[in-house]
């Protein structure tokens, strides 16, 4: 199998960007950002238009932050495998907080592996319409009793967020191009979506996925038997560009960015700008929700505090829609309990964004001081009165 890696325009630590490109040599000659490739400060409003109402944002982010890191660290020091760990979080409105084991822009990166199939989704989304998507996926939970190697009632794929949906989102994508273009186009959707952060290809990860992923190899042999592909499909062109594709790499605050563009109805949080069309996000998380479960009750609560998707190597997403995105990667965990720990992590955040909300604790927080101070004058009264004179 021919390893597109090793074409320019895929080089490791390649920076993709549709202003500015870079060849590699230059991203590895210092290792950093310059100022032209971080995203841009907010652009001052029009006069002519109206302020736009304010968002429920968090009060204070240096509050935010401190508890949620000790909670980090709290919970991670049960697992000493644990060899390092990074958090960060993004705003709506482009407030960012990052704690944990921070290291340069390129050591900190991690494979996407199948956190890059939301974004495949929107994209085949924007490029062949919803309506020819709808036709491949059922948009169903895989039932308990089954497992991937199954398909809908109808002989369509569960839901795209699995893996056997992406690999189908990865047939679906720019079909008519060739291999190193597909991938140009791809690393050009998720350096947009990130801010113009660093998009790179992880070589050591990539080979791994060729020689020890027979789950995925089996799978589009079964996909490609039940004609679930179009017609004319390489399934071995389709295989290496989805490992391609899972083997991305971003830092955890270029992470976080995307999570915050999903959270603010596809916009960017520095600019406003559109990156995909309101309609395209709000269905992207849909598709999580339904991927996860059929429970509405359960759906109306995730889209309220966080609406959150993992990987198996230690890695995740959470959105909440309107406030934050939040992006947590860790190493030396095993999958079991890297999904446990994102689960705590998860469940803590959410409580931090629900006591943030609740106005009866924004009181108390306020009139704690004093309420506890007048608590203790009481008891020194009391004291006074009923001792002896």
């Amino acid at each position: 199998m021919k390893n597109l890696f090793s074409s320019r325009r895929q080089s490791l630590s390649i920076m993709r960007s549709p202003e500015r490109r870079r060849s590699s040599t230059d991203t590895r000659s210092n290792g950093h950002l310059s100022e032209e490739d971080l995203p841009q400060p907010p652009r001052p409003p029009d006069q002519n238009q109206s302020e736009p109402p304010p968002r429920p944002l968090l009060n204070d982010m240096d509050e935010f932050a401190v508890s949620l890191e000790q909670s980090c660290r709290q919970i991670l020091s049960r697992l000493e495998s644990v060899s390092s760990w990074s958090l960060s979080v993004c705003t709506v409105d482009g407030k960012r907080v990052n704690v944990g084991e921070l290291g340069d822009a390129q050591s900190n990166l991690f494979p996407l592996n199948e956190l890059c199939y939301l974004l495949n989704y929107c994209l085949a989304t924007e490029t062949l319409g919803s309506e020819k998507i709808g036709k491949f996926f059922a948009s169903k939970p895989i039932p308990r009793e089954r497992d991937e190697f199954s398909l809908h009632a109808d002989g369509r794929v569960w839901n795209p967020l699995c893996r056997s949906g992406g690999l189908m989102l990865t047939s679906l994508l720019f079909p008519d191009d060739s291999q190193e273009d597909k991938l140009a186009n791809i690393h050009d959707f998720y350096t947009k979506m990130s801010g113009n952060s660093l998009v790179s290809c992880d070589n050591w990860s990539y080979n791994m996925k060729r020689l020890h992923s027979h789950g995925e190899i089996g799978l589009i042999h079964y996909l490609a038997f039940n004609d679930c592909f179009h017609k004319g499909a390489n399934v071995q062109e389709i295989l290496d560009l989805y490992f391609q594709m899972c083997s991305t790499a971003m830092s955890p605050e270029a992470a976080s960015i995307v999570a915050a563009v999903f959270a603010n109805n596809g916009k960017c949080p520095f600019t406003e700008d559109v990156i995909i069309p309101e309609d395209t996000s709000k269905v992207a998380l849909k598709q999580i929700l339904n991927a996860c479960s059929a429970d509405k009750v359960a759906q109306a609560e995730c889209e309220k505090y966080g609406i959150w998707l993992a990987n198996r190597s230690g890695a995740g997403l959470l959105i909440i829609p309107g406030v934050l995105g939040l992006s947590f990667s860790m190493d030396g965990v095993t999958n079991q309990q890297s999904a446990r720990c994102l689960r705590l992590v998860v469940q803590k955040v959410r409580q931090l964004i629900k006591l943030a909300d609740d106005p009866k604790n924004q009181r108390q927080s306020s009139s704690g001081g004093s309420s506890r101070r007048s608590s203790s004058k009481t008891r020194k009264l009391s004291r006074k009165t009923s001792s002896p004179t």
